[in-house]
């Protein structure tokens, strides 16, 4: 039996090897929790069942995590169907819970998306998702719907890893109790949907067309939102979905992998008391609750300010230069002179085609960045705002390349005077 075990490993080790990507649910446990399996795309569900049922309570918050296995960029759908129709191909379409990433590595130096190495950023056990947004971690968390019937139902996972042209296909029974039927929980809405990193596949609607609104309640007195609860600490919060490094292409795995029992019930000890987070606010300094930029603007917080004139009034000779170039980085300086007297601070943006990161800055600071690492605004810190005429904005900065083999070129510049009048 270890012989069979190694030896399944290895070939499986070698497949990985040669950029074959296969993913699966691994938390809570799918219908085949074995580390050395692969990726299913026959679907709806894994051909295979080794009996595996998960206990789940209406009301439960549970972590879905899934293994990245070398791969970044793509979409997940998640449904959940009564077990009498987990071979219904259609009803998992009509009993959609949402859509969000498959995940990414936002790890300054790493890949963005696309081949990245195992276990590639995924969140280990004792950490979860708690804010709507944070849906590149390689898992989600929701809420089992309070309107279910006491039985076993199955969650399907399907995804778009990568660039593969075909999705992936992985399922978990969950047996559910406590639940009210009689609740009435139809709901117009569209489909909770998360913008998400690609790599050149196929879009989401691979996986999206035809989809519709599953009729779930997430609250005791009706429909709910399925994130609503998003800073419930999981019944699960233990489990690691990166299961192990069997299959990395990476020979330092091992030291971001620890704590993992048994990656058959890949589970994290002793992790204490979890405290949920404090929800976010208006001042945290993070871009966390639909706002435009950090702390402003959106459906909660306060209008962000409103240039009120161009720089073009303000200075001229505005340069961008490339310092210094490298494979995987760069040095470069925006320079701009004052021709009217500046009284408030300035907003730089800068445009790039391809994401790159930001490593380090001088004389501004850095308040906001797009999803894709494509956007950046910058404004002056205090000796760099109130400018005289004949005096310069500067800024310099070092980036790295996110894309490897991509050259990123700055498309547009932007400088605004806020506050000037």
């Amino acid at each position: 039996m270890a012989f069979y075990k190694s030896f399944i490993a290895l070939i499986f080790a070698v497949l990985f090897r040669h950029g074959d990507m296969h993913s699966w649910v691994s938390c809570p446990r799918s219908f085949d929790p074995s580390p050395y399996r692969g990726g299913n795309q026959i679907g709806p569900c894994e051909p295979w069942y080794h009996g595996v049922v998960n206990p789940v309570k209406a009301g439960d918050r549970i972590k879905v995590g899934w293994t990245s296995n070398n791969h970044g960029g793509g979409f997940v759908r998640l449904a959940l169907v009564p077990e009498s129709e987990m071979n219904n191909r259609e009803a998992y379409k009509r009993n959609v819970l949402k859509f969000t990433c498959y995940g990414h590595d936002q790890r300054p130096g790493r890949y963005a998306y696309g081949d990245c190495k195992h276990p590639c950023n995924a969140r280990p056990g004792c950490e979860y998702q708690s804010e709507r947004d944070d849906v590149e971690r390689y898992d989600t968390t929701l809420t089992i719907p309070y309107n279910l019937k006491d039985g076993v139902y199955v969650l399907q996972w399907i995804s778009l890893v990568g660039n593969i042209k075909e999705p992936y296909y992985s399922c978990v029974k969950l047996k559910v109790s406590g639940g009210n039927s009689n609740l009435n929980c139809h709901s117009n809405d569209p489909i909770p949907t998360a913008k998400c990193h690609r790599s050149g596949g196929p879009p989401m609607d691979v996986i999206s067309k035809g989809t519709t609104r599953g009729k779930f309640c997430f609250r005791k007195d009706g429909v709910g939102h399925v994130d609503e609860n998003v800073r419930q600490v999981p019944i699960n919060v233990d489990c690691d979905p990166r299961i192990t490094c069997q299959l990395s292409i990476w020979d330092g795995c091992k030291n971001e992998l620890t704590g993992i029992e048994n990656p058959w019930n890949p589970r994290q000890k002793n992790c204490g008391s979890i405290v949920p987070p404090p929800p976010p606010t208006c001042s945290d300094g993070r871009q966390n609750q639909g706002e435009e930029d950090v702390d402003c603007g959106g459906p909660n917080c306060a209008p962000c300010p409103e240039p009120t004139a161009s720089i073009d009034e303000y200075a001229k000779n505005i340069k961008h230069k490339i310092d210094s170039s490298w494979a995987t980085g760069f040095s470069s300086s925006v320079e701009a002179t004052v021709i009217k007297r500046i009284t408030g601070d300035w907003q730089l943006v800068l445009f790039f085609d391809n994401p790159v990161e930001i490593t380090s800055i001088w004389g501004a600071k850095k308040f906001f960045e797009n999803k894709l690492s494509t956007v950046f605004k910058f404004r002056g810190l205090p000796w760099n705002k109130h400018r005289e005429v004949g005096q310069k904005i500067n800024i310099g900065y070092n980036a790295m390349v996110k894309n490897p083999g991509t050259k990123p070129q700055l498309l547009t510049i932007e400088l605004e005077c806020i506050g000037c009048k």
